[in-house]
This record gives structure tokens, C-alpha cells and sequence, in this order.
């Protein structure tokens, strides 16, 4: 568990994994410098139950970094990013481990996702699509690139020595749907019909919210601007090169033109997106230069 300023649900988060009906996993948090209460919030838990165990970063290394942290710290075969903010049902871990001890082919295993606002169960299922379990790696390759809109696979398990040679020590925005999407080139990823895991959606809860210069210190403050700008445009860019790599390997190129212009129809909205972000990047630096 990755956590950076989540003392507000950092404890409702602990309990829902702490209660969890797998018999055997540990949790490893690691706080990235968080300025209010979470470090201390995570001691109290991590005195209390051994199954914890609890690093702090001296300053805010970034998502990536500190994603990539826990995932060294992980010394099992199976591994989740697990959400300071969010909740997960009791048989989440179990429901999903059972499919990977029981399938080798599959590199991570998902469910559906819902909102809540105050207690699990208040708001609704994500407006997704099940996401088909393909064994046709193009066919799978190209469902799960116009799946990334919605989807939460990525806080399903994953397998390690799957995610492994995928990490990188690049920092970027969207690197979640990247992940996935990599893994779907390697092998089969399997979506639980159930909503086992429930996504926070309160007011701050959700970096989308944020102002842009104050989302991009809390998820790059190293990097600066250039790590948001244009970013879902170049994983569109890096859509297109895995393709073309997956389908030279699997010698089915002619699927390459009518896939991928299924994935542009689904992630249609990326490259609006990534324009009104650069508006609203440019205005806040705006104001801040004539504040000055």
C-alpha cells in the first residue's frame, strides 16, 4: 500500500484488508512523506498486528517511485497495489487468489469495481464493460486497451514475476493502464463478476479533483509539468507500438488497423481530455506568475 496523505480513510482501508479471509499475506505501506497523520495512523496499526509492515519515505519520492518501493518490499508470488482510500470486501484476496493458484496462465485477475461515498455499498457499479477473458492475445491485447477508460483491473492481483520486468523507473501519468495493458501482452487476465473492491469517491478522495499543480506535486513533484502534459496522447502513442510489436511476434498484422481503430473509438475522449488539462495547466500558471 502505497500512501501519501490519507489519514482521513487510511484506517477504514487497513480494516477491510485486515479482515480479510485469505489465511496467510502481509501488508507493506509506505508512507510518502505525508504531512498530516497517516505515518502515525499506520504505526498504531502496525503495532498491533505483525502481518504489517510499515516503511516511511524522508521526502516525497513520487507515485511511481514509491509504487515500485512496495512491490521490492513484496515477498510473495502474488502482489496488489492496494488504495489508502478505498475499501475491499473480505473475500477480495481470496476470490482472487484462488483463480491464480488455479490458472498459470493468468498474470492478474480484477474485479468489477464500485463508488461509495461514506459506507461500501452507497453508490454504484463503474460504468464498465466485463472485461472478457480472451485467450486470443491480439483480441485480449486490444479489449484491454479500450477497456483502460473505466477500468480498475489494476488494483486486482497481480503476478509478480509477471508485473516485474514491466516496472520502470520512468515517472508518468497513467502508469496504472500501462501496466495492465503490458500484462495483457504477456498472458491472460481474468475479471471476477462480483464488486469485491469499492472505490472512494468523497470529496478529495480522488486525484482528479485536484488542481493541476497540486495534482502534479503529489504525484511527480520532481519531474514538474512536463510529466502531465499530453500524457494520455502518448499512451495512445504507446498503445500503437505494442500492438504493432504483439502482432509482428504473433504474425497477425492485418489485425492491427481495424483493432486499434476499435481502441481510438473507445479512448476517443483522451485527446479532449489531455487538452483541457493543458488549458487548465496554462491558467493556473497564469494566475500564480500574476500573484507573484
Amino acid at each position: 500500500m502505497p500512501a501519501y496523505k490519507a489519514d482521513r480513510w487510511i484506517r477504514s482501508c487497513l480494516d477491510s484488508l485486515l479482515a480479510q479471509t485469505l489465511p496467510a499475506f502481509e501488508i507493506i505501506i509506505s508512507d510518502n512523506a505525508s504531512s498530516d497523520n497517516t505515518y502515525s495512523i499506520c504505526e498504531h496499526y502496525a503495532k498491533r498486528d505483525p502481518r504489517i509492515r510499515l516503511y516511511r519515505q524522508p521526502a516525497n519520492i513520487g507515485v511511481r517511485a514509491n509504487d515500485n518501493f512496495v512491490f521490492s518490499k513484496g515477498r510473495a508470488p502474488y502482489f496488489c497495489w492496494a488504495s489508502a482510500n478505498d475499501w475491499y470486501a473480505p473475500t477480495f484476496l481470496e476470490r482472487c487468489v484462488a483463480v491464480l493458484d488455479r490458472e498459470e496462465d493468468v498474470v492478474l485477475v480484477g474485479v468489477r469495481a464500485s463508488t461509495f461515498l461514506e459506507e461500501p455499498g452507497d453508490g454504484s457499479t463503474l460504468a464498465e464493460l466485463p472485461l472478457q477473458d480472451f485467450h486470443d492475445g491480439m483480441q485480449r491485447l486490444y479489449a484491454v486497451m479500450a477497456s483502460m477508460k473505466h477500468s480498475r483491473m489494476f488494483r486486482g492481483v497481480h503476478r509478480r514475476s509477471a508485473v516485474d520486468p514491466l516496472l520502470t523507473t520512468k515517472p508518468m501519468f497513467g502508469l496504472d493502464h500501462k501496466i495492465v495493458v503490458d500484462l495483457s501482452s504477456t498472458g491472460r487476465l481474468v475479471q471476477i463478476s462480483e464488486p469485491l473492491y469499492f472505490e472512494r469517491i468523497s470529496r478529495g478522495a480522488r486525484t482528479s479533483t485536484m488542481r493541476m499543480m497540486e495534482r502534479i506535486h503529489h504525484y511527480e513533484p520532481a519531474v514538474g509539468v512536463r510529466v502531465v502534459l499530453f500524457h494520455r496522447i502518448r499512451l495512445l502513442v504507446y498503445y500503437w507500438s505494442l500492438a504493432l510489436r504483439q502482432a509482428r511476434r504473433l504474425n497477425n498484422r492485418k489485425s492491427v488497423p481495424l483493432g486499434m481503430a476499435r481502441v481510438m473509438y473507445a479512448q476517443r475522449s483522451m485527446v479532449l481530455n489531455d487538452m483541457i488539462e493543458f488549458i487548465r495547466l496554462l491558467g493556473e500558471m497564469i494566475v500564480r506568475r500574476r500573484a507573484d
